[in-house]
Parts: structure tokens; C-alpha cells; sequence
């Protein structure tokens, strides 16, 4: 199957050779394990770049991927742009990889917007990647539609079946924080009032011994939702939040009137890129004994912790249109993310590129036909 001729010829290798384009730009893959990664960061965040959380060297990463920081450079060496791409292998086709870049959007000007396009094409090509999805976040609409025509200019073209949010709920964290809990809806604010009248504290997570009980409320809420369960590595979470405490959060509702693990029955996650707190996880018990709410309070919790940590804005990680009533099996989560703020707002989309065209649709084929046997349906990408 013949590939297609990518801008640029030189080629993606390892961190310190030469990719993009020749007169303005160029690009730089790094390692993990490379020292550059992390002076990269560095001046990235001196001129105000603005950097995710998971782009820093320590965050928690999927061992089944390998994590790479693709840096594009003007020639004088001055850093203007950088993402991550986790790259995994195709299980349908296991000599291709699947690449994902998350939350690509801040950071990116018209000025870089066409070379980082060819730069990803050439990290596709070079990496033999089955597809390379590009998960747009960019809650500026001029933006994202300049940003979604230069994707589409350079061969990629709308996820069928994204995995990556287009909506979400978004709060502003610029106010004061009596300012920000007037907005909500009078039942949120009772409901984080209602914490202190049961047997309930809200507090950091920073004990590792309670990973397994965080991982089955987690299965329990997924359950629920219809989700996907994947265990959390919580002790890598926790490793990442105590090396940098300003970049995440984790914080848990706790039964006072019981004590071991039993005594968590909630939690909420957030990591902060850059300027906005990131919804990340959430889960929580359904008790019988105490009908409490178990999320507002520590919901509220992180976007103080966000504020306080320099943050403009607090991204509720996606909502669905359903609602409980509905019949959605997340409607009652968007419905929970509706009483903070009723508006949502459209922040992105997922772009695929396919270096090989011709492959990319025999394994989607491939895929659908394995995924509708039982026992292959987990199995296949």
C-alpha cells in the first residue's frame, strides 16, 4: 500500500534531530527519559506557553503507551509549541500504532497553525501510525474553526467515533469566590451547605492504602453510567499531586462515624492546565443510611483549590444532552454539571489522520466485525 508524500521529507526520530518545515520552523520528539523533556517545559512556561498537566515528566501515564512531547521551535531555538502523543499499538493491527493527542488547541497561533499540521502528519508517517486522532479543546469558536480547517486542509478528517468531549460545562473562577457561589443554582448551594449536617468531612486524598477502595466506588459509579471501568493507578495520582501540588487535586468526602477504608465514599479529581481545572474523575457510594450529597461539596472544593492555584476557569469535563429523565444512563451526571451552570458550551472535536488510508478502513472493518463477537468485544481498540 503506498503512503502519502508528507511536507518536510526529514523525518520524526528522537529528541535533538530536525523535523517541519525548513525555512520557519522546526519540530523536536522527545523521550520520556530524555533530559530535554522537562528543559522544554521550562521554557515553555517562561514565555507563557500554556502547559497541560500531563505534559509535565512526573504525571500518570497508561503503561501500555508510551508518551512523547512534540516540541516545534522557530530557528533562533526560541520554543513556541508543544504536545503531547501517547502512542499505543493497533490490536488489529499490532505492526501500527494509534496515536492520541489531548486537548490540542490553547497555545496554538495562525502564525505556527499550518506547520504544526504538517508536523503531525509527519509524526503519523514517521511513528507508522494506523491513525492519528488530534482531540480538539479550543472554547473559542473562531478559533476552533480556524484550527478544525487547517486539520481539515491537511488530510484529517471528523472522528465517526470520537472518544474525546465536544461540550462541557464551564465555570468562571475569576470572581470572588462569594461571587462564584451566587451563580450557581440555589439547590447547589444548599447541597454544599448540607455537608455539615451529617456525619460527613471533606479532605485531601494523600493515603495510597485506599486505592482499591477508590477503584471499586469508581466501578460502581461506572456501572451506573454504563462507563468502561479501567483501574486507576492511584498510587502514581497521589505520587503526581505530592510532587506538584499546584497542577492536581484529589479530594474525598469521608464518613466520620466509621473508620478504615470503608470510611471514603466519595471523591472528586481535577488537574490544572495552565489556566483551567480539569474535571477529571469522579465516583461516589449510593448510602442508604445518609441521603446526602455526596459531590457538591468537594466538587466546590476543587474549584477553590483551582482559584487558589491561579486558575481562570473550571472545565466540568464534558456533559451529554440527556438528562435522568430522559433515559440517558449519564444524563444524571449532566444534570449534577447543570445545577453549577445550565450553559454549555462547545469546546471541540476529534480529528483523525490516516497516514495510510486504504489500511486505516480495513481495520475499521476488521474492528467492527471482531467487536460484534462477545468475547473479542473488550479485545479490540
Amino acid at each position: 500500500m503506498k503512503q502519502r508524500t508528507m511536507p518536510g521529507n526529514s523525518g520524526l526520530a528522537a529528541a535533538g534531530s530536525d523535523i517541519g518545515d525548513p525555512v520557519r520552523f522546526r519540530a523536536k520528539l522527545c523521550q520520556r527519559s530524555d533530559p530535554e523533556w522537562a528543559k522544554y517545559i521550562d521554557r515553555l512556561e517562561r514565555v507563557g506557553f500554556p502547559v497541560p498537566a500531563f505534559a509535565l515528566g512526573c504525571f500518570p501515564s497508561d503503561a501500555a503507551q508510551a508518551r512523547k512531547l512534540v516540541v516545534l521551535e522557530r530557528e533562533d531555538g526560541t520554543v513556541v509549541w508543544a504536545a503531547v502523543a501517547d502512542v499505543g499499538r493497533s490490536r488489529i493491527v499490532p505492526w501500527r500504532r494509534i496515536i492520541r493527542l489531548p486537548r490540542l488547541g490553547p497555545g496554538i497561533t495562525p502564525e505556527f497553525r499550518d506547520s504544526i499540521v504538517s508536523t503531525l502528519a509527519e509524526l503519523a508517517a514517521s511513528e507508522r501510525a494506523l491513525r492519528l486522532h488530534v482531540e480538539l479543546f479550543e472554547p473559542d469558536p473562531a478559533a476552533r474553526r480556524a484550527l478544525t480547517e487547517a486539520l481539515a486542509r491537511g488530510d484529517f478528517e471528523m472522528a465517526r467515533y470520537p472518544r474525546s468531549y465536544s461540550s462541557t460545562v464551564i465555570i468562571d473562577l475569576r470572581p470572588s469566590e462569594a461571587g462564584i457561589l451566587s451563580s450557581f443554582h440555589s439547590k447547589t448551594r444548599r447541597d454544599i451547605r448540607a455537608m455539615s449536617k451529617y456525619p460527613l468531612q471533606c479532605r485531601p486524598i494523600t493515603d495510597p492504602a485506599l486505592s482499591a477502595r477508590m477503584n471499586d466506588l469508581l466501578g460502581v459509579s461506572m456501572s451506573r453510567t454504563g462507563g468502561r471501568f479501567e483501574e486507576t493507578r492511584w498510587a502514581d495520582v497521589l505520587a503526581f499531586i505530592a510532587t506538584d501540588p499546584s497542577r492536581g487535586a484529589l479530594v474525598g468526602v469521608f464518613r466520620t462515624d466509621v473508620v478504615g477504608t470503608d470510611a471514603l465514599v466519595g471523591y472528586v479529581l481535577g488537574y490544572r492546565h495552565a489556566d483551567t481545572v480539569q474535571y477529571s474523575t469522579a465516583a461516589c457510594a449510593r448510602l442508604n443510611e445518609i441521603r446526602a450529597p455526596l459531590l457538591y461539596a468537594p466538587t466546590w472544593e476543587l474549584m477553590r483549590w483551582g482559584k487558589q492555584n491561579g486558575a481562570k476557569w473550571f472545565d466540568f469535563g464534558g456533559i451529554t444532552a440527556g438528562s435522568r429523565e430522559s433515559g440517558d444512563r449519564a444524563g444524571g451526571i449532566s444534570d449534577f454539571k447543570r445545577y453549577f451552570c445550565e450553559e454549555v458550551t462547545s469546546v471541540g472535536a476529534e480529528m483523525v489522520f490516516s497516514p495510510v488510508p486504504r489500511l486505516s478502513r480495513l481495520a475499521t472493518k476488521a474492528s467492527t466485525m471482531v467487536s460484534r463477537l462477545p468475547r473479542f468485544r473488550r479485545a479490540v481498540e
